[in-house]
Parts: structure tokens; C-alpha cells; sequence
């Protein structure tokens, strides 16, 4: 019973999946997490380690299949489509009208970017937790080490997700290297302390579809974690 509320709320978390403004993840990647540390913690509280165990097994084949596999869905092509939202040439907008930038289509690709790396530390975490708990439920040492036994598979798991991080912002900075760096030479270089003949000289040079991409730029910042865009910066760097 306990094994078939894990399966079918991951994958209702799944199926629900949303990104709340000002959010760096989507809503599954804190759902799910809380569903599996609910579960493991009640499947721990069974004092039975045959039953522990087979739980501790099924919540490792969900992380590695139907979270994995859609957290893959989410990330897999979307560094094209992020680059190509970012570099398409913005259409000026009508007189009058906000200068704001228009939502940057493949933006998502950064959310998904996001929540493989947040999962990553999601899996040492709920490991960690687990254990600790494992103690406090079983006394008998031999009982104690089968069940961690099971837990440290998770660190593979996590290991996984990593490695889906890892690509795909390899990907990204591939992409998104070669646009990136006059932009950010550019804001280096930048003189922000303008008097009034530089400030109109900056007026005519600067045409609206270069303020559009700083600011687009600036936006997808926003979006990725800080461990996230530094991995991004200094992959860019190495090439």
C-alpha cells in the first residue's frame, strides 16, 4: 500500500508540475521530495527491516526512473531553444508601449537546468536525514547496517542527477559561451557615470534591440541558480 501511494503521488506531482514566479525551481522538484520523505519515514517507523528495505528500493527506482526521466524531458534540446529566445531579434515595440522584454521562449530550459542540481542535494540530504533516523528505530546494530546498506544507493542516484546537470550546462555553455562573453565584456567596460554629452552620445548608439538582449541576459540570471550560472561562467571560460 505504502509502495503504490509513492508511485502514484510522485507521478501526480509530476503530472501537476508548475514554475511559480520568482521561483528557481518547479513546484515537483519540492513535492516530490516531500512525498519520499514522507513515505521513507513512515515505511522506517514499520520496525520491520525486510519492509524497510523493499520501501527504501522503491523510493530509489522513482527517483531513477519516473523523476529522472522527467526532470530529462525538461531539460533535454532546451539550450538551443534558451540561446535562440535570447539572440532572436526582438521586434520594437509599439509606440508608447512598456519597454519591458517579452517572456523568453525556452526559458524553462533554466527552471529544469536547476532542478537536477537541486535535486542532486536533495538525495544526499534525504539520505543523511534517513540514517539518522535509522538509528533512532533500530537498536541492533547488524539491522541498522542492512538498512543504510540500502540507503547508500542513493548516493548513486544522486550521482545521476549530477551527471544530468552536469551536461546540461555543458550544453548550455556551449550555446550560450560564445553570445555571452561580449555581453558580459561589455558591462565590464561600461561607464556608468555619464555627464550629459556622453549620456546623449550613449542615447544614439545604443538601439533598442541591445538594450533588449542586456536585459534578457540580465533575466536569465534571475532564473538560474548561483551555482548554476557560476558553472555556466566558467565552463564558458575554459573554452
Amino acid at each position: 500500500m505504502e509502495e503504490y501511494y509513492m508511485n502514484e503521488n510522485v507521478l501526480k506531482a509530476v503530472a501537476i508540475d508548475e514554475v511559480t514566479p520568482g521561483q528557481l525551481t518547479s513546484s515537483m522538484v519540492d513535492d516530490v521530495f516531500y512525498i519520499l520523505q514522507k513515505c521513507a519515514r513512515r515505511t522506517l517507523g514499520a520496525s520491520s527491516v525486510q519492509c524497510v528495505c523493499a520501501g527504501l528500493n522503491n523510493l530509489n527506482n522513482i527517483l531513477g526512473a519516473q523523476y529522472m526521466q522527467a526532470l530529462a524531458s525538461r531539460v533535454r534540446g532546451g539550450a538551443g531553444r534558451l540561446v535562440q529566445g535570447l539572440v532572436a531579434p526582438p521586434a520594437p515595440p509599439p509606440t508608447g508601449a512598456s519597454s519591458t522584454p517579452a517572456k523568453i521562449p525556452g526559458l524553462e530550459h533554466a527552471v529544469a537546468i536547476n532542478g537536477c542540481d537541486v535535486s542532486a542535494e536533495y538525495v544526499v540530504k534525504l539520505r543523511r536525514e534517513l540514517e539518522g533516523y535509522v538509528g533512532e528505530v533500530f537498536p541492533a546494530p547488524h539491522e541498522r547496517e542492512r538498512i543504510k546498506a540500502c540507503l547508500a544507493d542513493l548516493s548513486e542516484t544522486s550521482a545521476a542527477f549530477r551527471q544530468m546537470s552536469n551536461a546540461a550546462l555543458e550544453q548550455l555553455a556551449q550555446a550560450l559561451g560564445p553570445k555571452l562573453k561580449p555581453t558580459l565584456d561589455a558591462f565590464q567596460q561600461a561607464n556608468y557615470e555619464l555627464g550629459e554629452q556622453e549620456y546623449a552620445a550613449n542615447e544614439r548608439e545604443d538601439s533598442w534591440a541591445q538594450v533588449q538582449w542586456y536585459s534578457r541576459c540580465s533575466l536569465l540570471v534571475t532564473r538560474l541558480a548561483r551555482s548554476v550560472w557560476s558553472a555556466v561562467i566558467l565552463t564558458s571560460e575554459r573554452r
